[in-house]
């Protein structure tokens, strides 16, 4: 919660939050491309979510992660292409889960 109910969201939450579910991303491929081991035909899938462009409650550091992960995926289309290799963020709907 960003307000009232402890533990308080922090900004070191959203740091970790967006490193975690968006940075990596590009951490991966840079390191995988660096390595040699996509195939000629590459292809790299992320997963957003509705809270990319809907405010819910408890959600924001993990809002913030998910717009991250679609900018980066889509500069990785971009700048990836020329290599062969493909990258798609999907929003495939709701998925319950403990957390």
């Amino acid at each position: 919660s960003m307000l009232g109910e402890e533990p308080t969201l922090r900004s070191d939450d959203f740091q970790q939050t967006i490193d975690a579910m968006a940075i990596s991303l590009y951490d991966w491929t840079k390191l995988i491309y660096n390595a040699g081991m996509f195939a000629k035909d590459g292809r790299i899938m992320s997963f957003t979510s509705e809270g990319n462009t809907k405010a819910w409650k408890n959600y924001a550091a993990v809002s913030a992660a998910k717009v991250a992960l679609e900018a980066i995926t889509r500069s990785i289309a971009l700048e990836f292409a020329p290599k062969g290799i493909r990258a798609n963020c999907i929003q495939a709907g709701v998925t319950v889960t403990r957390s």
